[in-house]
């Protein structure tokens, strides 16, 4: 799980009310991200790794890191199938996130129509 992914260049994205909604161009698909998934949206700049996002989202919610690990590793899973990220090359730590937000549960996101 240390691996880095950025946003795929050949897709829009737009926040609305706090969450994220992603259009990807190429396979026309719309996804709504909730707040936990727009929150790993938000921390996916390759230069964290997906083990340092799952370290910092269970530092905020107080989620037992295992869980959130997990949670992470499938999200990104998934984001990857959808060609929503790409994986990038190893890049220097950053500083910490300036918004934190509480997590809301594994289905972090849903296609929409």
């Amino acid at each position: 799980m240390d691996q880095r992914y950025k946003h795929n260049p050949r897709l829009a994205e737009q926040m609305l009310g706090g969450k994220a909604v992603l259009l990807h161009y190429e396979g026309r698909r719309v996804l709504g991200l909730n707040e936990t998934g727009s929150r790993i949206w938000e921390l996916l700049d390759g230069r964290r790794t997906t083990a340092e996002i799952a370290d910092l989202l269970a530092e905020e919610t107080g989620a037992p890191r295992p869980d959130v690990q997990a949670e992470v590793a499938a999200f990104v899973a998934d984001l990857a199938r959808r060609e929503l990220v790409v994986q990038t090359g190893k890049a220097a730590p950053v500083e910490s996130p300036r918004d934190p937000r509480p997590g809301s549960g594994r289905d972090v996101s849903e296609e929409m129509q």
